[in-house]
């Protein structure tokens, strides 16, 4: 297995395949897994050499591989009491504290142009054909509205509830009650769809909604810590999601309506 194989090995070396976008800017700040694929994916098409990347965003070609598996292996096994990723890969190749802080301030969130996976639009507009209401609870900064609105997700949502301008984040349960409240919706009404066992399932099944776990990304790999943090339901991909919350939702109808009350009959 080469050096690049072993770097693109997982889920996002697939997504890149095909026609190849623009690489990453060399002064790139947010790094960004799937910017990583991109780039990961161009050296495997022999479109730029493992030594031109490097060189490229001057990185070693051990450096590289250290701070891919230094990420991964935060994402296996996030720190419940450290949210930022960045800041927990940094501590695991010993930068010194006042450095990590350094470096966190450098890489900003706003500003950077975030693309949603190829089926995103399609998925969400099956849903909305199906009769669901749609919503982004996210972990994001502010500007991550213009985002949605350039790439037609915001308009295709009923509500959108940001951490950096709402001020509480995941997995804080009053989070996602802001959702809860402005939908006036009973919680088991509600599929919450999310990569996270910590920050996304947990908290929304305590809240009592139907958590389902989206196995992609950086996350992919990450354990479920006990039951509390098991997925009510999982999917590969949002294409997929958007048939199994179909059912899902189909199956709530069937469920109420077997609990209705027979009408009274007329004898004569």
């Amino acid at each position: 297995m080469t050096v690049a194989d072993q770097y693109a090995s997982g889920s996002h070396a697939a997504e890149t395949a095909g026609a190849m976008p623009d690489l990453p800017s060399p002064d790139t700040k947010r790094w960004v897994v799937r910017r990583k694929a991109v780039v990961v994916q161009a050296v495997r098409n022999g479109m730029i050499s493992l030594q031109e990347a490097c060189r490229r965003y001057n990185l070693s070609v051990e450096e590289f591989l250290r701070q891919r598996d230094a990420y991964l292996a935060a994402c296996r096994e996030p720190d419940p009491g450290e949210p930022s990723l960045l800041v927990q890969m940094l501590r695991s190749l010993a930068v010194p504290a006042a450095a990590t802080a350094e470096l966190r301030r450098q890489v900003p969130w706003d500003g950077v142009p975030l693309d949603p996976y190829p089926e995103v639009v399609a998925a969400l507009r099956q849903l909305r054909g199906a009769g669901f209401r749609l919503g982004v609870l996210a972990n994001q900064p502010a500007s991550t509205q213009g985002e949605l609105e350039r790439v037609g997700i915001a308009g295709l949502c009923d509500g959108v509830w940001l951490s950096g301008a709402v001020k509480l984040a995941k997995p804080d349960p009053a989070f996602f009650r802001l959702a809860l409240e402005a939908w006036a919706l009973e919680p088991r009404r509600i599929a919450y769809v999310g990569d996270r066992p910590d920050n996304d399932v947990a908290p929304a099944k305590a809240l009592g909604m139907t958590a389902m776990r989206l196995r992609r990304g950086p996350h992919a790999r990450q354990v479920a810590r006990g039951e509390a943090e098991r997925a009510d339901l999982e999917a590969p991909d949002l294409a997929e999601a958007a048939g199994l919350l179909v059912a899902w939702r189909a199956s709530l109808a069937a469920s109420a309506s077997s609990r209705r009350p027979e009408p009274a009959s007329a004898e004569e």
